[in-house]
């Protein structure tokens, strides 16, 4: 396995084979995110992507009807 890293975020040690997360490079910069810092990374981007609007109805992704 890859063995015990520590995240990049918050510098806690996790098993990415046992507890998931990812590790990888950031363009030239080499980062790990433990499966609490990866959930919140994918929450920031969704919360700061722009929304989609339908171009039939109007109405934007997401939206409830």
């Amino acid at each position: 396995g890859r063995c015990m890293t520590r995240c990049t975020i918050c510098d806690g040690p996790f098993d990415l084979d046992k507890e998931g997360g990812t590790a990888g490079d950031l363009g030239m910069i080499p980062v790990a995110l433990c499966p609490t810092c990866q959930a919140g990374m994918f929450d920031m981007c969704e919360q700061m992507r722009l929304p989609i609007e339908c171009p039939e109805c109007g109405w934007f992704e997401g939206d409830d009807e």
